[in-house]
């Protein structure tokens, strides 16, 4: 799995003409490009702003989610999270919505030394405890993350089989299987969607902050708890499910499942030229498979 192209070219003169003509109160402000992700084109605004823009159609809707729903949840969560301070339309020939937010310090945790897991996974436990509130009837739902694991078995398969050089396949399929035959989940609660280490921020060694919040939907909270696999070594793993209110067994089996899911597509993006990924996605599958 590669990182996708961009459907549409931005530059540093596109993106000082969107905040010209929509936002001029931002636009003497020093702009300076950062990256390109996945979905989203960043660039640094003055000290302490953050312009996101998609790059691809598909993650059009991404930012229209996280501009609509995140307002709705981001006060009672307990570390920094980008709350959009102002939003863009399309213009200048550029065909999407687009954010400005608050520039977070700290350094994506896919890339940064966590030197406190202890004080970081009741971070991580806490945080998912206040996200997950029952989500309203209306909230988003996403056709990829904490739907019913049963959806997903073919892909896993496939996705098992495909990495069958690097990884148990049967073991693998055992904890499918163990999740499979667990009770799901009793209501719908509000998800992060994304929640692997890449989102997540670390300041001096501690998590401290949780961005992009395209995927947020309503779903299985395992989805979202399977991101501690990614994050913490087998140790610290009690303690994310303690601070997270005491996990049941049975969310903690379809946790188990989402994490080898997950654990499998890291994988086989950082083999494609994303080696944080890797690390990250082995890191999972042999927590798993370790503990099992």
């Amino acid at each position: 799995m590669n990182q996708p192209d961009a459907d549409v070219e931005i530059d540093e003169a596109l993106v000082r003409g969107l905040l010209d003509a929509q936002h001029p109160d931002l636009s003497e402000e020093p702009l300076a490009y950062l990256d390109a992700g996945w979905d989203n084109a960043s660039w640094r605004l003055g000290d302490d702003l953050l312009v996101r823009l998609p790059r691809r159609d598909d993650a059009a809707a991404l930012i229209l989610n996280e501009q609509r729903w995140l307002p709705e949840i981001a006060d009672d969560l307990p570390l920094e999270v980008p709350l959009p301070v102002a939003t863009g339309t399309p213009g200048l020939g550029y065909p999407y919505h687009w954010s400005v937010v608050p520039w977070l310090d700290g350094t994506a945790a896919d890339v940064a030394d966590l030197t406190e897991p202890e004080e970081s996974a009741e971070r991580f436990g806490a945080f998912v405890t206040a996200l997950h509130r029952p989500a309203p009837p209306d909230a988003p739902q996403n056709p990829y993350r904490g739907g019913p694991l049963e959806e997903k078995t073919e892909l896993f398969v496939a996705r098992a089989n495909g990495l069958s050089d690097e990884v148990d396949v049967d073991a693998l399929a055992a904890i499918w299987a163990e999740a499979l035959q667990a009770p799901a989940a009793d209501e719908p609660v509000w998800l992060h969607g994304d929640l692997h280490p890449g989102n997540l921020l670390l300041s001096d060694g501690i998590l401290t902050g949780v961005i992009d919040f395209g995927d947020l939907c309503q779903g299985d909270a395992a989805c979202d708890l399977a991101g501690a696999w990614m994050l913490f070594e087998p140790d610290y793993l009690d303690t994310v499910r303690s601070a997270a209110g005491g996990v049941d067994d049975a969310t903690w089996a379809r946790t188990r499942a989402w994490a080898a899911f997950f654990g499998l597509i890291f994988t086989a993006i950082g083999m494609n030229g994303r080696p944080s990924y890797e690390v990250i996605g082995r890191r999972a599958l042999t927590s798993l498979l370790s503990t099992r």
